[in-house]
């Protein structure tokens, strides 16, 4: 009997309203209402002017690896069939400086570099996650 994966809580207010956009595959990122900064991951109040007032844009989807990992042993349980996979860190084009974290799919890890294009692929499951896939 196979052991499920832990997920993340769609309930937690500071990420519920990514993975609402998550679940209509869209990738969506923090803006801060009153300068604009956009920032992740979420954060009360806004790094630069302070304010709390906020709101959630969509985002491209494309990016650049910028760090990666293969992962042979399973941290948890539930990711035993699933070892060995690549997580990177992917740095989007049109926002630079944020960086998101997921796996890479069809990828052993011996074909990467930093600096890869790579684009967000959502995968449905019990809930839909972006992960990522290397462009052409």
């Amino acid at each position: 009997m196979a052991i499920p994966k832990p997920l993340p809580d769609p309930d937690d207010p500071d990420y519920a309203p990514f993975w609402q956009h998550a679940a209509r595959s869209e990738l969506a990122i923090l803006r801060c209402s009153f300068c604009g900064v956009k920032r992740w991951p979420p954060r009360p109040a806004c790094a630069r002017c302070h304010s709390t007032a906020k709101d959630w844009v969509s985002v491209r989807g494309v990016g650049t690896i910028y760090s990666w990992t293969t992962i042979g042993r399973p941290m948890h349980p539930g990711f035993a069939e699933d070892v060995p996979y690549v997580v990177v860190i992917v740095e989007l084009d049109d926002e630079p400086g944020i960086r998101l974290l997921g796996n890479l799919l069809d990828s052993s890890g011996e074909d990467l570099g930093i600096g890869l294009p790579v684009e967000v692929e959502f995968v449905a499951g019990e809930m839909t996650l972006p992960q990522w896939r290397l462009r052409a």
